[in-house]
């Protein structure tokens, strides 16, 4: 169960209010989340296998207010809460202004209040990896060393799936191709691993495919399937890197060989088959 507590701030878009669910006022909040809000992310603490939280934010829409809802499953009642952290007016305010500025809001009372830490894996909606990235150093100061216009091209890339049958998969759009692969090879999870430029350095094309062997060899031990992939730049200013897609590989597998293979990030899909990008630098 959550605690209780709330603050006023002043902010150049207006007044908002943050707070622990029941403690913000004010006439006007939905009772209930409505089919046409808008999920921004999922953030999740992990500080030991007993000691864990999972929160999806999302954005509503009301006449006078934005409102930002927070969902969580509480553990005491055995089910999931759904609650109105936020609140701050619409007037000269779009969704994407308000949602970063509740959401910045929101994180930096529950830190000051709390003391809880960055999240450990935040799962982009609404707003992009990039964005919480933003939030997250604004709040936290900054961790990562991966540059936002990296992030943004990460986000950017088409990751290309070249057999058996031919799919893209982009960072938080669910993929129908994935979860039809997930019924056919009976797994629940994806991976999108390269070996290629590490740390995002180029090196030659002999490097590449050397390290692009050593990966395939560690994943063939793993007993883990790979696919042939390439990750492309829409763009074009980045080369496209050869890769594989690995299904059924865990999350903590696909990390360690990320760092292992020096990767700045990698891309995984759980079961809801929407690719996210896990940062690891």
């Amino acid at each position: 169960m959550m605690k209780e507590g709330s603050m006023n701030i002043k902010m150049g878009t207006g007044r908002i209010e943050v707070g622990y669910p029941g403690s913000v006022s004010g006439s006007g909040a939905p009772k209930r989340l409505s089919a046409n809000s808008s999920t921004l992310c999922g953030a999740e603490w992990s500080w030991s296998p007993a000691h864990s939280r999972a929160d999806t934010y999302s954005l509503h829409s009301g006449r006078r207010d934005w409102f930002l809802w927070l969902s969580y499953y509480d553990d005491y009642f055995g089910r999931i809460e759904r609650n109105v952290i936020g609140r701050m007016p619409k007037i000269g305010v779009d969704a994407d202004a308000a949602a970063r500025a509740l959401l910045t809001a929101f994180w930096r009372f529950d830190n000051d209040e709390c003391d809880v830490d960055r999240p450990h894996y935040c799962d982009a909606g609404a707003l992009s990896s990039a964005t919480l990235q933003e939030i997250m150093d604004a709040v936290w100061g900054s961790k990562s060393i991966v540059s936002p216009e990296l992030l943004k091209a990460y986000e950017n890339t088409d990751f290309c799936v070249l057999e058996p049958n031919k799919f893209t998969l982009r960072i938080g759009s669910k993929s129908p191709d994935l979860s039809k692969m997930y019924i056919e090879m009976g797994v629940h999870s994806a991976g999108f691993l390269t070996a290629s430029n590490p740390y995002s350095g180029e090196v030659t094309a002999e490097q590449n495919k050397r390290a692009l062997n050593d990966l395939s060899r560690a994943l063939s031990l793993d007993g883990l399937p790979t696919l042939i992939a390439i990750g492309v730049d829409p763009s074009g200013e980045w080369p496209g890197e050869e890769s594989f897609l690995v299904p059924g590989i865990s999350i903590e597998r696909a990390k360690m060989l990320g760092a292992e293979f020096e990767q700045n990030a990698i891309v995984w899909a759980g079961p809801d088959a929407v690719p996210s990008l896990i940062l690891l630098r």
